[in-house]
């Protein structure tokens, strides 16, 4: 569960071009759509569109810069990439100056602490509320089909939830766990399907407070939504393990996650850590070797808490020890003995 923004910016183009047809012209809407792809991708100016939708295709352009480009650009070109995007936040502002994601990306990046960047978010949080409430107003239709209401509620409030992940997840770095926790709630009570993955965030809440009871209840909830294990649930539950000196649970977890992930000893030795998503947590297929690479960056916080001598997490150390023994016992028979790659979500 992520959001991508180009699909998001597809739909919201999608959307207002529906809601600009006549109803005469939406009784043959499959032949009128028959050349939006194209003009979608090559001449996206003959389309209809307003200013909020001009501003968020800026903001979807300044996401890929800055989430998807800038991680693994060279260090000559990440200037340039950081105010190409600036550029493009800027003027969606000016032509949105409601647009709740351009003005909350461009916070993130200019406020320099991760604890004025967390208070932001709190502090703001009823106006990015009032901001999908007014945007709900503007795109969802009263008797208009039901999956065109749908996809505008979707559309309405999606930046919002995108705030509350960003707001969850501050919280979690900033070691505000119960908070973390709430404003989860407050996600999931608007989008219970989770697309923006504050189960995961929560996950790790409840591995840092140590509560068991409360990490069970939420692997309930992922179950009876459908959701399959992440890699967050597992690193949470190993962290979980391990914190109890529960070492040969841990160790069946390690295994799991050998098994379940491509690549997952190198990941699991290496424990890169990346910049988080600045307009949301990276969209990565499900059960794939990128979903571990973010798991296990995020989950910096659970694997470099206590200090060893080496300078590294008492969980750090025991994973990178282990796993290459687990390797080698037949866990799954990669070749851990090789570089680590160093990242790269493709």
């Amino acid at each position: 569960m992520a959001f991508d923004p180009q699909q998001e910016d597809y739909e919201r183009m999608v959307l207002r071009f529906y809601q600009s047809m006549s109803a005469d012209e939406a009784k043959s809407a499959s032949r009128r759509f028959a050349s939006f792809g194209e003009r979608f991708a090559h001449r996206r100016d003959t389309l209809p569109q307003t200013d909020t939708d001009r501003a968020f295709h800026l903001v979807s352009e300044a996401a890929i810069l800055i989430d998807y480009r800038l991680p693994f650009a060279a260090e000559s070109a990440a200037s340039s990439l950081i105010q190409k995007a600036q550029k493009e936040l800027s003027e969606a502002l000016t032509l949105d100056p409601g647009s709740t994601d351009a003005s909350r990306m461009m916070e993130a990046a200019e406020l320099s602490s991760y604890e004025g960047y967390f208070r932001y978010l709190a502090d703001n949080e009823q106006k990015a509320l009032d901001e999908a409430d007014r945007a709900r107003a503007r795109l969802v239709r009263d008797g208009a089909p039901e999956e065109e209401q749908q996809l505008a509620q979707h559309l309405a409030y999606a930046p919002y939830l995108r705030w509350l992940a960003a707001e969850a997840g501050r919280a979690l770095v900033c070691g505000h766990y119960r908070f973390c926790l709430e404003v989860a709630g407050r996600a999931l009570a608007l989008d219970p399907q989770d697309e923006a993955g504050v189960l995961d965030t929560a996950a790790y809440a409840y591995a840092k407070l140590e509560d068991d009871e409360g990490f069970a209840a939420l692997k309930r909830r992922m179950a009876e939504a459908g959701r399959a294990e992440s890699a967050w649930t597992r690193m949470a539950a190993l962290s979980l393990a391990f914190s109890a000196h529960d070492l040969d649970r841990s160790r069946d977890i390690l295994r799991e996650i050998l098994a379940s992930y491509p690549e997952a000893g190198d990941i699991l030795v290496a424990q890169h850590e990346l910049p988080d998503g600045v307009y949301a947590r990276l969209a990565v297929e499900p059960g794939s070797e990128d979903e571990l690479i973010l798991a296990v960056s995020e989950g910096a916080i659970l694997l470099q808490e206590g200090r060893d001598s080496a300078e590294r997490g008492t969980l750090s150390t025991w994973v990178s020890q282990e796993v290459p023994r687990l390797v080698a016992e037949g866990t799954r028979p990669r070749h851990i003995g090789a570089k680590a790659r160093k990242g790269g979500l493709r």
